[in-house]
């Protein structure tokens, strides 16, 4: 049961105002199930785009290890060897 702010007597519920001191009643809005389905959408993005993240590396990344292959490689590419001299 709800109490009054001001002098903390028990409010009646659906007053309008305190029946000790008159004081004005303050209604909180409640969290609805609206909030509860915003936050889980909220959640479920969030974890969506850590996991694309991790699957998807950058294009940098890609490039990179391409590079270290080349360069760690010591054979000739493919096409040297199709040329006859």
């Amino acid at each position: 049961m709800a109490r009054c702010k001001k002098c903390g007597a028990k409010l009646v519920e659906g007053a309008k105002y305190c029946s000790r001191c008159g004081t004005p009643v303050v209604k909180r809005p409640k969290k609805g199930i609206k909030s509860i389905y915003v936050i889980t959408i909220v959640v479920i993005v969030i974890v969506c785009l850590v996991a694309w993240y991790y699957v998807m590396p950058p294009i940098e990344w890609k490039v990179a290890e391409e590079e270290e292959q080349l360069q760690t490689s010591n054979e000739l590419p493919e096409f040297f060897y199709t040329i006859k001299i």
